[in-house]
């Protein structure tokens, strides 16, 4: 389908009402820049006759649009008043088209020539030209004086009047509402999501890509999140995180070869929670999912969330594999009580069910993505939501730099309702004096497969008088950790293996100069002999080279960061399995150029057609 209605604007446009007006860039699916040289009125003569004046020229344009040439125009022979009639034409992608809108001033230059068969060609003048702040013009073809340049430029005796014709036209982006499918013509996509806090608010966004394979389960290796930006064959790379809401344009960008998606996957889902405790998307003003040819920078569609609530993540759309390749559709749904993917597995299964009808779903499955600061309690990931009476592990593991040897140990801080340590596990005390923490031994090379050490704990029978099992890491040589590449832990069921929690340190440029990690803690709320144990990432470099060294750090971070017992979640039957919207229309390429009516007030989700 394709719709056109041209708008002729002419006028002055102030700097301040385009950066007025910037929040609509985001719409521009891209920009084309039409320049026509229509022609030339009494240009200076440069070509000597046999008499030896001055009596004609060869003039061409050479068109540029800032430092981009556009183009040239033939050369027409023996005239001083020539006529091209001559079109050049520029394609901005979404981003570019963005820059433009929001620049202070773009130029065009005419820079015209005299055609010189045996040497340099003479310059005759240049016209120059801003976009889009432009004097106030007659539409259509207008004529503009032709001025002496400079430099190699220069023309001391320029005259004349050069015809041009200029127009900017903007290309509306898609938008795609909760339930219209896409169909996806391009395999390389850039994904750029964006976001407007309240002001004054500090909230922290994140934005996952979570993958599904054909069996319906979630695939962690091929899922890219705050703590893993990769897939196992980078064909899916997040950008990072952004924190703030406040950074140009788009706050976090994913990028998606989808013809190397690995075959088994067969849905990618793309989810915004707010990690901030006590926060949800209330406070968040406005955010939009953009998606963009890798290719071609041109936008290919965008979603924007109209009914976020009070809810603290939401699913913004998935992109699954159809007969003829991958599809998107908009789910728009969110989910009051999760703030991480891995808290709504059962929810991305019941998404998944019109793929994989088979896909087996469990409400209690679980799992928490952590991040430092966050807490949770390990019930509510446990089976029954009932602390069970077998071992915990915390396990934990990192990658060092190639070639690098350096010796790090875990061990486990046992403190008090005061803060006061009762007891150390380490490399040299295996055991807790209650035998209820178990050191699994000491690896010291970092290069092992899965966890290079693990804690185990029996939380039941640990010491009532224990009410903080604080996990740290440190280098008992003395080494710095500048060489630690990654390092992440997890906490899970010795018994089933089924994960409880994951988190993976995303900056390890934090530990540059330090000689430990606090890694987490683990704490009882309520009574000294109840088992509500919660679980904190504190993720904070130390100093210390032993366990006991580490003990004054973890107490400091303890008492100016006291961690509080957890809302409780909603019980097992008030969870709703998920089901993807009805589809309700299935939208292919669509080019929609601006009606005149709505430009002037320049509203969103409205691209820009301006003619000079």
């Amino acid at each position: 389908t394709v719709t056109m209605s041209h708008l002729f604007y002419a006028g002055v446009e102030s700097a301040e009402r385009r950066t007025r007006n910037m929040v609509p860039q985001r719409a521009l699916s891209g920009l084309t820049v039409e320049v026509t040289v229509v022609q030339g009125r009494d240009l200076i003569a440069k070509d000597r006759s046999l008499m030896g004046r001055r009596t004609t020229s060869d003039p061409y344009v050479k068109v540029f649009f800032g430092h981009t040439h556009m183009g040239t125009t033939k050369t027409i022979k023996k005239n001083c008043s020539p006529t091209w009639n001559e079109t050049f034409t520029l394609t901005m992608g979404a981003d570019e088209s963005g820059h433009f809108l929001q620049s202070a001033q773009y130029t065009l230059n005419f820079q015209i020539y005299d055609r010189d068969a045996t040497g340099a060609d003479d310059p005759m003048g240049v016209v120059q030209m801003e976009l889009p702040v432009f004097p106030n013009q007659a539409v259509g073809a207008t004529w503009y004086p032709v001025s002496k340049g400079s430099d190699k430029l220069f023309c001391k005796n320029a005259k004349g009047d050069l015809q041009v014709k200029v127009a900017v036209i903007g290309r509306q982006l898609q938008e795609v509402t909760r339930g219209t499918t896409k169909i996806l013509r391009d395999s390389n996509l850039m994904v750029g999501l964006a976001w407007d806090i309240v002001d004054g608010q500090q909230i922290d966004l994140d934005s996952s890509v979570v993958a599904v394979d054909n069996n319906g389960e979630v695939d962690m290796r091929e899922t890219v999140y705050y703590g893993n930006l990769t897939n196992s064959n980078e064909s899916i790379v997040h950008s990072g995180d952004e924190t703030t809401g406040a950074a140009a344009g788009d706050d976090e960008r994913i990028q998606v070869h989808l013809n190397r998606i690995p075959m088994h996957i067969i849905a990618l889902y793309f989810i915004l929670s707010v990690a901030t405790p006590d926060k949800n998307f209330s406070d968040v003003k406005s955010a939009q999912a953009r998606f963009i040819s890798a290719a071609t920078g041109e936008g290919i569609c965008r979603f924007v969330p109209h009914t976020m609530g009070r809810n603290a993540t939401i699913f913004l759309v998935r992109i699954f594999r159809s007969n003829h390749g991958w599809n998107l559709t908009a789910i728009e749904e969110g989910w009051e009580y999760a703030r991480d993917f891995g808290s709504l597995i059962p929810e991305l299964k019941g998404y998944t069910r019109d793929l994989v009808p088979s896909v087996r779903i469990d409400p209690t499955e679980r799992i928490a993505m952590m991040r430092k600061g966050g807490c949770i309690r390990v019930t509510d990931y446990l089976t029954g939501h009932k602390m069970p009476d077998s071992w915990l592990t915390f396990g934990l593991a990192w990658d060092v730099t190639d070639g690098v040897n350096i010796d790090l140990d875990a061990s486990a801080l046992l403190l008090n309702s005061n803060l006061e340590p009762i007891d150390i596990v380490f490399f040299n005390k295996l055991q807790s004096d209650d035998g209820s923490v178990v050191h699994g031994g000491d690896e010291r090379e970092g290069d092992e497969v899965g966890d290079d050490e693990h804690i185990n704990m029996l939380l039941p029978a640990i010491n009532s008088y224990v009410k903080y099992v604080g996990i740290v890491v440190n280098s008992y040589s003395g080494q710095e950790l500048d060489d630690v590449s990654k390092a992440s832990c997890h906490l899970y069921d010795a018994t089933t293996r089924s994960n409880i929690a994951k988190y993976a340190l995303s900056n390890t440029k934090a530990l540059d100069g330090k000689t430990a990690l606090l890694v987490g803690c683990l704490y009882r709320t309520g009574s000294s002999s109840s088992n509500e144990w919660h679980l904190c990432i504190i993720s904070e470099p130390s100093q210390g080279k032993t366990a006991v060294e580490n003990v004054d750090e973890l107490q400091r971070y303890l008492r100016q960061y006291p961690p509080k017992p957890l809302s409780s979640p909603p019980p097992d039957d008030e969870i709703i399995v998920a089901s993807m919207p009805e589809a309700e229309v299935v939208l292919d390429d669509e080019i929609v150029y601006v009606p005149e009516a709505e430009l002037v007030d320049f509203t969103p989700p409205l691209a820009t057609v301006i003619r000079y």
